[in-house]
C-alpha cells in the first residue's frame, strides 16, 4: 500500500519544465559576466592591493640606511644597517643554516649572472 502512495505523486521533475544549463552556462550568469568585465588587457586593480605596513616599511627603510655600530661592523667602518643584514644572510647561509640558503635561492640570490 505504501507503494501506490509515492506512485500517485508526481514527480517534481517531470511537472517542471526548467532547461537544465551546464554549470556557467545559464543566461544570468553570461549576463553578468559580459556587464561586469574589463576589457581585453586592461587590469581592474591597476595598483594592486595596498600595502598593509607602508608607514612601518618606510620607517625601516630609513633606519636601514643608517651607519651601523662599531660592535656590527667588525671593524669595517662606514657599513650601514641594511649592508650589515645582508652580509649575515650570506655568512649564515655559508655556515649550512638551512633557512638562509633556502631564503637565497627563493630571492634568485644563487643564480649565476650570465
Amino acid at each position: 500500500m505504501d507503494d501506490k502512495k509515492h506512485e500517485s505523486i508526481p514527480n517534481k521533475r517531470e511537472t517542471d519544465e526548467e532547461v537544465e544549463y551546464a554549470q556557467g552556462m545559464h543566461p544570468n550568469s553570461l549576463k553578468a559576466l559580459k556587464k561586469n568585465q574589463f576589457p581585453k588587457g586592461v587590469s581592474g586593480n591597476v595598483l594592486g592591493l595596498a600595502m598593509k605596513f607602508d608607514h612601518m616599511a618606510k620607517a625601516l627603510n630609513d633606519i636601514g640606511d643608517e651607519v651601523a655600530k662599531s660592535y656590527y661592523n667588525e671593524g669595517n667602518e662606514g657599513r650601514t644597517k641594511r649592508r650589515v643584514v645582508l652580509e649575515k644572510c650570506w655568512e649564515r647561509a655559508m655556515r649550512g643554516e638551512i633557512a638562509y640558503v633556502k631564503m637565497l635561492a627563493f630571492l634568485g640570490c644563487l643564480d649565476t649572472k650570465d
